[in-house]
């Protein structure tokens, strides 16, 4: 605790990590190219009745389909609802499609999430993606020359912290190499992944606020859609889920007694004030003052740049300590190699 680290993870994150990857108008033109290809019933529905305007931007996309609006009649609404959660699964099948080359990932950020679950740092996302469980469930394969017993899976089990949720059991088995004796990690010990947004790999068994939120391994059903909430969703009854309630108050328990908070690859749009209110609702009960480290692509602190964040960073963490050193064109190779040093 003495030195309480918490790390923020943006859709830069992965991006950093390798340019391949995914980022929101990727999504978009991907999808808006799927549906006016297809035939469906849902591909009509998105071709014919969607404003275009809401086609440009997959979140604002969701948001709209999600928001049951007063001037849509019943019809639109399960429409709707249909399209969200097709959409859903279009984004997830994209995400699990980088899989294969996750093993390659590990190389430019080994520091980092070796750092992560060497200090048991809460990782407060909002990527949709597995990539942060993949690379610290391969850190620690590769760094302590171990298999773990069932794999990925029963590796991390417990991403969600689930007020249902009952983990079986309270380790986790591995097969050292070399003939070492079998050896053991107990789950307690290694960092929660506390995902603000939801995943690819969660499933609602009910779509309602009651609804029991599981993995996707343990409740195979092809009918099911990925949990996923777009973030300029703020007051939606997918919010009122119990499930994603008990990450948003872990998430501001732990910024609460951070003592360094590490934000990468995310710049504060003015559209996710659920995420500003957050950061400021729970720094004002910190009493340990926690330095804040930025880091993003040089273009968050460039003032000619279409992505300037800078003053918008020095606006909610007013009187903060804040350290952009790291907004760089090479902001990922430095910061993996500086981390351990900060």
């Amino acid at each position: 605790m003495s030195n309480y680290s918490v790390f923020f993870l943006g859709a830069g994150f992965s991006k950093a990590i390798s340019d391949s990857y995914p980022d929101l108008k990727n999504l978009t033109d991907e999808i808006n190219s799927e549906y006016v290809s297809e035939q469906s019933s849902i591909a009509i529905h998105y071709n014919k009745d969607i404003p275009d305007e809401y086609k440009d931007n997959i979140e604002v996309l969701l948001t709209y389909l999600s928001s049951n609006l007063p001037y849509k009649t019943d019809v639109q609404v399960s429409l709707d609802e249909a399209l969200y959660k097709d959409i859903s699964k279009k984004i997830a099948n994209k995400f699990n499609s980088m899989r294969s080359k996750f093993q390659n990932f590990l190389v430019p950020c080994n520091h980092i999430i070796h750092y992560i679950w060497e200090n048991s740092c809460p990782c407060i996302t909002l990527n949709y993606d597995l990539l942060l469980e993949h690379l610290i469930y391969r850190s620690y394969e590769a760094y302590n020359k171990a298999i773990i017993q069932g794999g990925f899976v029963n590796f991390y089990h417990y991403p969600i912290s689930n007020p249902y949720r009952i983990i079986d059991c309270k380790y986790i088995q591995l097969d050292v190499l070399n003939s070492k004796p079998a050896g053991k990690i107990h789950l307690s010990s290694m960092p929660n992944i506390i995902k603000l947004h939801g995943s690819i790999n969660w499933v609602l068994t009910d779509y309602n606020t009651s609804g029991l939120v599981q993995y996707e391994e343990e409740y195979k059903n092809s009918l099911l859609s990925p949990y996923i909430i777009p973030p300029v969703l703020d007051k939606t009854k997918l919010y009122e889920n119990l499930t994603l309630k008990k990450c948003w108050n872990i998430a501001f328990e732990s910024l609460k007694k951070a003592k360094k908070i590490f934000i990468y690859g995310f710049s504060f749009p003015q559209t996710d004030l659920a995420i500003k209110f957050l950061f400021q609702s729970a720094l004002k009960l910190n009493p340990n003052n926690p330095k804040i480290y930025v880091i993003n692509t040089e273009d968050l602190i460039n003032e000619g740049s279409e992505c300037y964040a800078k003053d918008r960073y020095e606006n909610i963490f007013k009187g903060y300590d804040l350290d952009f050193k790291y907004c760089c064109k090479e902001s990922l190779k430095l910061f993996n190699e500086e981390l351990y040093k900060l």
